[in-house]
């Protein structure tokens, strides 16, 4: 008994440390299922649709707090920054450089896309409540790229047993983690029916690659949580799609969504955003 005691004993943390964060991701999503059982209908209409999304999305950013608060004994702001950095003050100047350089080049790019393709695009902006469904869907985009961010970029950033990866093979290896795991995470959206969901699906990866990319490279939230909220505000505010998971009431609506175009304009964005850290960085 006491040799088996004695085995037991020099576990090495470590692994004990990994077993936890591994399991804590997927606990994240069954305490969120959990909680949105509660969750009673908010009506048919495009302010109650959405004011439903935010409550969901609360109860996600909720369960993640509980899971890492209480499982990993981590507080929210330890997700902010990459390991061995410390927690510090949000670095507004890194978010505000990430969001404005992807505003800029998804409206440009869709903008562009709207000149050579304009028979798919249709001006359906609804002038009666705007205001107010704008204002609630900012309010929806900020939690939703935050909760996105915490999960697929702090948390698998900052695994136990994962050190800061110094090479390319190890940078990469960890941004298709986050790719994989940002796309599966939408594969349940309507976006994803038909012919147009492989299109959807590496689209979506070709993102989370990026801004996990994003951190690493600079050991900060900031920088790809603004490129990720500029990003949604473009499709919720400029130019929306059809089966959209969500309405927002976009200045146009683009139907037949051309999914290679899509791809060369995400891959576009991306090569942007990266040269501007690259050059800020250096």
């Amino acid at each position: 008994m006491s040799k088996l005691r004695s085995i037991f004993s020099r576990q090495p943390e470590r692994m004990s440390q990994t077993v936890l964060w591994f399991f804590g991701f997927p606990l994240v999503y069954v305490l969120y299922f959990v909680l949105t059982l509660f969750v009673p209908s908010f009506g048919s209409s495009a302010i109650a649709s959405l004011m439903e999304s935010i409550v969901l999305e609360v109860l996600l950013l909720i369960s993640f707090l509980i899971v890492t608060k209480f499982l990993l004994k981590k507080n929210y702001t330890d997700f902010f920054t990459l390991k061995p950095l410390k927690p510090s003050a949000f670095k507004t100047g890194i978010f505000l450089k990430g969001f404005l350089i992807m505003l800029i080049t998804g409206t440009l790019t869709t903008l562009v896309w709207k000149f050579f393709d304009r028979d798919n695009f249709e001006f359906t902006f609804k002038s009666e409540g705007a205001v107010g469904i704008w204002l609630v869907t900012l309010v929806l985009l900020i939690i939703a790229s935050v909760n996105e961010e915490l999960l697929f970029r702090g948390y698998i950033g900052n695994f136990s047993g994962m050190n800061r990866p110094v090479t390319w093979q190890g940078k990469i290896f960890i941004c298709v983690i986050s790719g994989v795991l940002f796309s599966a995470a939408h594969f349940m959206n309507p976006e994803t029916e038909g012919n147009f969901a492989l299109w959807y699906m590496t689209d979506i990866f070709i993102f989370g690659f990026s801004f996990m990319l994003f951190f690493l490279q600079t050991g900060r939230l900031e920088f790809p949580l603004g490129v990720h909220l500029a990003n949604n505000m473009v499709s919720a505010y400029l130019c929306g799609y059809d089966n959209s998971v969500v309405g927002t009431n976009p200045l146009f609506t683009q139907h037949n969504m051309n999914g290679f175009l899509l791809i060369i304009q995400s891959v576009l964005c991306m090569i942007a955003c990266a040269l501007t850290l690259k050059s800020d960085t250096e």
